[in-house]
């Protein structure tokens, strides 16, 4: 009988500190399985600087206590929230971190670094028109280094409204690859893609930057090699000229030679050959006697 009491009392006290412990993790997860999640802010509108539409790319950012919660650019028609949402989340209570708003927190929305508006942070969505003034200019200069180009926005120097989200992208040549963009790079979304973007929140000045990989699919050595031009190739057999150089005082003018042609030779005139003058030979004459009558014995 003792023995049978003493098991009773062990499985009761063992079943009393179960329930014990379900009762201790209940009560600390009540606050928070009881409480739903919050709904963050969802906000959307047209936004205007200098009375017109904000160019496109145009930055509307959201901030609470001077830390950013949502940013996005301007689309073509100066809109925000419309081709993406834009949303300001809402701050968990489970964590001890701020991340995102409660009732009573000022959200400031700002254009182009500068403050458009401010509001209550409160759940739900809701449609915020935006407008400033002139924004101030600043300037993008682009450039890159030997084995490739920066093709967006180009190469030179740009001009875009405070605040604006330009579009980077750099295309390396045959045999080299892109390493990295380099400059004033602390609003470049991402240093090391050659895709991607950069906030002009003042003027900036950036490079991609681009290394030999080696071609012909050897590995990259990082240099390109120096090219030798090929000597000219000369005949078996011809011999090669040296050059005799005769050393010139100095301060002596060097003389000049004049060549003076040869005279052009005079043809020679042909002689005629003398062959020796022959002698005619002469006939003898012959006299004709004249023919006369018998002579008279008178005469």
């Amino acid at each position: 009988m003792k023995i049978g009491l003493k098991s009773s009392r062990r499985t009761l006290a063992g079943a009393l500190g179960l329930l014990l412990a379900l009762a201790l993790l209940a009560s600390m997860a009540g606050p928070v399985l009881g409480q739903p999640p919050e709904i963050p802010m969802q906000l959307y509108g047209y936004v205007s600087v200098g009375g017109l539409p904000a160019p496109e790319g145009t930055q509307v950012r959201a901030e609470i206590d001077g830390a950013a919660y949502a940013a996005q650019a301007a689309d073509s028609q100066g809109r925000y929230g419309y081709e993406a949402v834009f949303v300001v989340p809402a701050d968990n209570p489970a964590t001890p971190e701020k991340d995102g708003g409660v009732p009573g927190d000022r959200v400031d929305l700002l254009v182009g670094g500068t403050l458009a508006h401010s509001r209550s942070f409160e759940s739900g969505s809701m449609q915020v028109d935006l407008s400033v003034g002139a924004l101030e200019e600043r300037t993008l200069t682009t450039s890159s280094t030997t084995g490739g180009t920066v093709v967006a926005p180009g190469e030179g120097i740009f001009t875009y409204d405070e605040g604006t989200v330009v579009n980077l992208v750099a295309q390396a040549d045959v045999d080299y690859a892109f390493v990295s963009w380099t400059g004033d790079v602390a609003t470049v979304a991402d240093v090391d893609s050659a895709v991607t973007t950069v906030t002009m929140n003042g003027d900036k000045t950036v490079t991609a930057s681009f290394s030999y990989t080696g071609g012909g699919g050897g590995g990259g050595g990082g240099v390109p090699p120096s090219l030798t031009p090929t000597p000219a190739a000369t005949p078996i057999g011809s011999p090669t000229p040296t050059p005799v150089v005769s050393p010139t005082p100095t301060g002596v003018p060097t003389p000049t030679a004049t060549l003076t042609p040869p005279p052009s030779a005079s043809p020679r005139p042909r002689r005629r050959r003398q062959h020796p003058r022959r002698r005619r030979r002469r006939r003898p004459r012959i006299r004709r006697l004249r023919k006369v009558g018998p002579i008279s014995a008178s005469s």
